[in-house]
């Protein structure tokens, strides 16, 4: 039981029962992972995109649900609602999976003050709120769009959504957010006379929510945390240094006062690995540094595991700047290719690759900066592959809920190895 709003919130992920495709072709079902709050119902926030459950999925839903949603009415003006939760919640349920049960979660919950309560192996029961609202949205919502799926092939027969017309993937993300804002919160509550949304003012009103200091703190204390030596170069993470002003003059403090600098603990948001922060051992206080490649700036965790990966079996010196730009630059272009496969894994795999269909930053999607169509490409001159210009595909998040039919016309692309790119969760 829960007498007021965040007292208790529960988390879980489902694949959406719904494909997803741009003008070229079907790109796959994406995950949806959700925090409700047990007390009012409200879904208080969220991440979809191809991203599977990972921490990285769980910080950017946190972070979501903590921040106020300013953004809804400037980027949906469709939506009629306000959409008011916000907060730390004080209890967060949790299944068993390893993104949930994680060190990265724990320490982020130590650090923000929530308890973490997991519910036994194999009783989906204990958290029966996301569950209903899984099946709600899968059974009222999603059943009635272009690319849906069927839980069964009885129902399913011959249709294949693959084949029909398909819903972009940013008119997707606002469907979600006009159901959420405009139909879910406004709806009876299943144990009260009153809505969902005037059970979370009425309890708001009187307990009001606590926020973090400001959006960047939070960012941080949300972030990976790793635990790294400091050189002269700096602070090496994956392969990749980071170094600052503050940071030396940390070091040079450090070593004037014989403290131990082997292990510092450092933050970095999977998200954007052009920063991190490193915890100053003397003050307690978090100094920012940057990469010293700007090459990294905007990319993701993952997307840097494979480029990594890339640059390794194809260059003799995989920490050459050069080497990781153009690495960068032509594995994009591959991916883009790889998005209108067939074969599903190869199209998902692309899409998160992409990080273009991931809804993140208080719902934006904009995990990969814009890459250079015509920076020279040494890795495709290394697989002898021919590469198309860099056509960007993303769809603006202000365009009208419309279908996209797939292209059947399309010359199929070379055969692209997105085989091993499934390195990191």
């Amino acid at each position: 039981m829960a007498t007021r709003i965040l007292e208790r919130v529960e988390v879980d992920h489902t694949p959406l029962k719904i494909v997803v495709g741009t003008e070229a072709g079907p790109l796959g079902q994406p995950w949806l992972t959700v925090l409700v709050d047990y007390h009012s119902r409200m879904i208080v926030g969220f991440c979809i995109g191809f991203e599977p459950p990972s921490y990285a999925v769980i910080m950017e839903t946190l972070r979501h649900a903590i921040l106020p949603k300013s953004y809804v009415r400037e980027r949906y003006p469709s939506i009629t609602n306000d959409w008011p939760c916000f907060g730390i919640p004080s209890k967060l349920v949790c299944d068993r999976g390893t993104d949930l049960t994680s060190k990265d979660l724990e320490n982020a919950a130590f650090q923000l003050g929530i308890e973490l309560d997991f519910t036994p192996p194999r009783t989906p029961n204990f958290k029966g709120t996301v569950e209903s609202f899984f099946d709600s949205l899968n059974d009222q919502l999603l059943s009635s769009l272009p690319g849906r799926t069927f839980r069964s092939w009885e129902r399913r027969a011959d249709y294949d959504p693959d084949e029909g017309p398909l819903l972009p993937y940013a008119t997707l993300v606002e469907i979600i957010h006009l159901h959420l804002i405009d139909v879910h919160s406004q709806q009876r509550h299943p144990t009260a006379t009153k809505s969902r949304l005037e059970m979370w003012q009425e309890s708001a009103a009187e307990f009001p929510p606590a926020l973090p200091t400001s959006p960047d703190e939070l960012l941080v204390l949300l972030s990976k945390a790793a635990e790294r030596s400091i050189s002269a170069r700096g602070i090496e993470l994956s392969g990749m240094f980071y170094t600052s002003n503050e940071l030396m003059a940390l070091r040079a403090e450090m070593a004037a006062n014989n403290i131990n600098s082997d292990r510092l603990t450092v933050r970095y948001n999977p998200w954007d690995l052009g920063s991190v922060w490193v915890l100053n051992p003397i003050d307690r206080r978090y100094l920012k540094a940057t990469a010293v490649d700007s090459a990294v700036v905007g990319m993701t965790e993952y997307q840097w595991r494979v480029i990594r990966r890339a640059v390794r079996e194809k260059f003799d010196e995989p920490e050459h700047v050069l080497s990781l730009a153009t690495a960068r630059n032509s594995i994009r272009d591959l991916v883009e290719q790889a998005v209108n496969k067939r074969t599903k894994k190869r199209r998902v795999r692309a899409a998160r690759f992409l990080g273009d269909f991931q809804s993140n930053s208080l719902g934006e999607s904009d995990l990969a900066n814009e890459l250079s169509s015509d920076a020279v490409s040494a890795l495709v001159d290394a697989t002898s592959a021919e590469m198309p210009a860099h056509n960007d595909t993303r769809q603006s998040p202000e365009h009208s809920l419309r279908t996209t039919q797939i292209a059947t016309d399309q010359p199929s692309p070379d055969e692209v190895d997105v085989d091993s790119w499934d390195v990191a969760v």
